[in-house]
């Protein structure tokens, strides 16, 4: 079940551009051995953050002694049953106290930069809503890339475009508090992968202005524990196409038609991708509904005709 976005928190900062506070929110489940590293990037910035909440979804590694003992007061620690890091974050978002809301997964890190670099950003543009930016990978084998070099960074503060890609991380998103707020809801917890995106697609299409940051000032961690790296890759794809669909179905409730067919048209490639995918032939019955379900779609980009839906 989805929940509707409670009421604001008491002594919640007024949303105001010209005095951004930004909270940070970290959720965790069983990332004692990362946790610190991300904390520490955050407790280093040049332009601090008014809090940081560590969510803890129900860890069983000691993160919440490592919380408290390391950090203390510095941090707001926030533990409940394991329920999903989408769970984990909209607790955050639900306590958090900013009208800015900075989003860091715990294996990931920033440079010392990235909060002034979204301030700086945020007071030059009255209307920014939603701000993601560029980033940097480091593998567990020490392979590294320098980010984002090909590509004008005017394309990631297209909405059109950032439907239609896998173009935002986590962990270098800033949102609105006001924008959360108009939301139906933010994460989905129903979603074991793809919520980020979900909940990226809404927060992207319903957002006065899209902002990018250029700045390397952010760095992925790829680990072998994620979600998206031990979920089964047909069972991913299906994650896709829910998250594509609900995004659908709330365009089509809040009014924003003109966004409907670059998401239809993702919902056809990943039907395709999912009939790659299940291959073998014990598997025919799942291959003929994602046939069927590309096939509709894709008439419906060409037709506007009716669609069906299996997913």
């Amino acid at each position: 079940m989805i929940n509707p976005v409670s009421s604001p928190a008491q002594g919640r900062a007024p949303d105001t551009a010209n005095t951004p506070r930004i909270s940070v929110v970290i959720p965790a489940y069983n990332r004692a051995h990362n946790l610190t590293r991300a904390i520490q990037s955050v407790l280093s910035q040049t332009c601090p953050p008014i809090e940081i909440l560590v969510v803890d979804d129900g860890s069983t590694d000691g993160t919440g002694q490592l919380v408290q003992q390391q950090f203390g007061s510095r941090v707001r620690y926030l533990r409940q049953a394991n329920a999903g890091s989408a769970a984990a974050r909209n607790r955050g978002i639900e306590h958090a106290g900013g009208d800015w809301i900075a989003f860091l997964d715990s294996d990931d890190e920033w440079l010392p930069n990235k909060l002034a670099t979204d301030r700086a950003m945020i007071l030059a543009t009255p209307d920014l809503e939603f701000l993601h930016g560029n980033r940097r990978h480091h593998w567990s084998d020490g392979r590294q890339d320098n980010g984002r070099q090909h590509q004008p960074a005017s394309d990631f503060g297209d909405k059109r475009y950032l439907l239609a890609v896998w173009g935002i991380k986590t962990s270098t998103v800033v949102v609105r508090r006001s924008l959360l707020d108009r939301l139906e809801y933010h994460y989905n917890p129903t979603l074991k992968t793809c919520q980020d995106y979900e909940f990226f697609w809404r927060a992207v299409v319903e957002a006065h202005r899209v902002g990018y940051s250029d700045a390397l000032d952010v760095i992925i961690h790829i680990t072998s524990d994620g979600a998206s790296r031990v979920r089964p890759q047909c069972l991913l794809i299906q994650d896709n196409l829910t998250a594509i669909s609900n995004a659908l179905e709330w365009c089509r409730r809040s009014g924003h038609p003109d966004f409907e067919k670059i998401l239809v048209k993702r919902r056809v490639m990943e039907c395709l991708h999912l009939i790659r995918s299940l291959g073998s032939s014990h598997h025919g019955r799942k291959k003929l509904y994602a046939l069927w379900q590309a096939r509709s779609e894709l008439a419906y980009v060409l037709t506007g005709s009716v669609r069906y839906k299996f997913f």
